[in-house]
């Protein structure tokens, strides 16, 4: 069965080698258990994700998934899944910075492009934990991210 649950530091192990197949550093968001989740397949972890927060803000820094081809079938739901988490804790804006290869995946979960980095966003994007090649800013509001992201665009 399928599932999306808060991280705890018994599963974070196992999500810790998924990030070191990834070339990320999972000792980077160990701290911030609180604001992570996993996608499990039983107890196999299909995928990470982990967010920085200040106050009405947050920063995705973190998304890892087992097979890239499990984008559009299960890493949506793992970002709507995180995104749901910000929003009950009070979250207003998201960023993410998303590479050319996940840019079209964002933009069908809802995201949206953004020009530059907000000088409110440069404290939380100091030690983000993100793949090299990540150069493309992304954003959403929440709660309206719930009011049109979660129906299907086609």
């Amino acid at each position: 069965m399928i599932e999306v649950k808060q991280t705890t530091l018994e599963i974070f192990e196992a999500a810790k080698a998924l990030m070191k197949k990834n070339d990320m550093d999972g000792n980077l968001v160990i701290d911030r258990l609180d604001q992570s989740m996993v996608l499990m397949d039983r107890q196999l972890v299909l995928g990470f994700g982990s967010f920085t927060r200040q106050d009405q803000l947050a920063f995705l820094d973190t998304l890892v998934l087992s097979d890239q081809r499990l984008w559009k079938s299960m890493g949506d739901g793992l970002v709507k899944a995180m995104l749901n988490m910000m929003d009950l804790r009070g979250v207003k804006e998201v960023y993410v910075l998303a590479s050319p290869s996940t840019q079209g995946h964002y933009e069908d979960i809802g995201f949206v492009g953004s020009d530059m980095v907000p000088d409110k966003l440069k404290g939380l994007v100091d030690m983000p934990v993100y793949a090299k090649d990540q150069t493309i800013m992304m954003e959403t509001r929440l709660p309206e991210f719930f009011d049109t992201a979660c129906r299907s665009k086609k």
